[in-house]
């Protein structure tokens, strides 16, 4: 019997090289995220918020990552004014 997706162990070298986890970036936004969760970092350019949360939580959950709920609240309150 096959498990679901989502119970399928996490492949570190799928994550890593997943696309949506490697965004282009310049030098100064890429220092200024670091590994700075969602609740602690948010994208200068406010036109990329939207794409940026989108791609933040459809990671975590194709991946069956935690959340916290501050993780949580930021890209949720980000997505809101999305529209």
């Amino acid at each position: 019997m096959r498990r679901p997706a989502a119970a399928r162990p996490i492949s570190a070298d799928r994550f890593a090289n997943d696309p949506r986890e490697l965004p282009a970036s310049d030098k100064a936004a890429n220092q200024a995220k670091g590994s700075r969760t969602p609740d602690r970092w948010k994208p200068p350019r406010r036109a990329y918020r939207c794409e940026h949360a989108r791609c933040r939580t459809g990671v975590k959950s194709l991946y069956g990552l935690t959340v916290t709920p501050p993780e949580k609240s930021v890209p949720t309150a980000m997505l809101t004014e999305c529209g």
